[in-house]
């Protein structure tokens, strides 16, 4: 019925509709749209995969083995996908031709997240040097070229309530200077029972926070 639908997220009146063909109860797939809307790629998390597929042709272009923490993001041109590599740093690989593309992560650090900005060559990585610590840093990474084009103290370093991590708790502006971070979570709870959290708008050029406000887990 709707309500089964709605808390799936699934209200199948679009004119597209995609999934891949295989009997499940509770399907759990998830889609991202190219740059230029042509393709898209699915995400299923109990195959364990992502196909990528031409919207004109309807006609599978890739499929990839595709679970945590690797994510796959449409940048400007094409598909990556961002590989955990021994705990320590990602590789960035292209979907479609499996061509491994650049190494994001500096050698004497340890990743500690990554954060894409999709639709964009950009990603983001907050980088320590110890497995039990914070990370120190936050570089941001042109996938295309491989290169480092900023880096930029963590202006969240030195708090005990820090839980970034998830991609969803780290967003970036398409430039690259001003980023959103959620610390947390709170001792409160929001409605029916959700977690709280304060997230900050930073400025990483100057470390100076724009704005804060307090958000939660289902926003």
């Amino acid at each position: 019925g709707f309500e089964w639908g709605y808390w799936l997220g699934r209200y199948h009146d679009a004119p597209e509709e995609y999934t891949l063909d295989y009997k499940a109860p509770g399907k759990r797939e998830r889609g991202k749209m190219s740059k230029d809307g042509r393709e898209i790629c699915l995400m299923d998390d109990l195959t364990r995969t992502a196909t990528i597929i031409d919207r004109s042709s309807k006609s599978v272009l890739a499929t990839v083995p595709y679970y945590d923490p690797h994510v796959i993001i449409p940048t400007r041109s094409r598909w990556v996908q961002l590989i955990r590599v021994d705990d320590r740093y990602y590789r960035a690989d292209d979907v479609k031709s499996g061509r491994s593309m650049c190494r994001l992560g500096d050698p004497d650090k340890i990743v500690k997240w990554v954060a894409p900005v999709e639709q964009t060559d950009f990603v983001a990585t907050g980088e320590g040097t110890s497995p039990d610590t914070a990370a120190a840093v936050i570089n941001i990474w042109n996938v295309e070229t491989g290169k480092k084009i900023r880096k930029y103290a963590n202006p969240w370093m030195g708090s005990e309530s820090l839980f970034l991590g998830a991609n969803d708790l780290f967003a970036m502006s398409p430039e690259g200077r001003y980023v959103l971070g959620i610390r947390g979570p709170l001792r409160r709870r929001g409605p029916f029972g959700s977690r709280l959290g304060e997230a900050f708008v930073t400025d990483l050029a100057t470390g100076r926070v724009l704005d804060r406000f307090v958000t939660s887990d289902r926003t």
